[in-house]
């Protein structure tokens, strides 16, 4: 079961999120999954259809190129899988865990509501 105030809480501390009004906040968490990685676990691979963006609530994450080489490294209250949200095309980069990390999935839909709810919101994205 999904703790709707505490998920509502986190994303209210995050730049960007910090834009959105409680409704739209409240619409967020909703759309939210959990998941679960065990330090090793691919996230995202290569190539992979991605329709969400992905929050670390705790842990670390790397994001390697085809190459294996890390272009970033992400910890909690980052986020990943932005550009091939917005652009609607597979992930360039392979994400995985570097650590235990517990990650929010954000829905693509609630993702593009709040875009369109707040310009500071979307831009801060459309910089990823």
């Amino acid at each position: 079961m999904k703790e709707i105030p505490e998920i509502s809480q986190f994303l209210r501390n995050l730049p960007g999120f910090d834009a959105l009004d409680d409704a739209q906040i409240s619409d967020c968490a909703k759309s939210i999954e959990i998941s679960y990685y065990r330090q090793g676990d691919d996230i995202l691979t290569t190539g992979s259809e991605n329709n969400r963006l992905h929050i670390i609530r705790s842990g670390a994450v790397e994001l390697h190129d085809d190459a294996g080489e890390m272009m970033a490294r992400r910890a909690e209250g980052d986020c990943f899988g932005c550009p091939s949200l917005m652009r609607q095309v597979p992930a360039r980069n392979h994400s995985v865990a570097m650590e235990d990390a517990l990650v929010y999935h954000l829905g693509g839909d609630a993702f593009a509501r709040a875009r369109r709810a707040s310009n500071e919101f979307d831009t801060l994205f459309i910089r990823a």
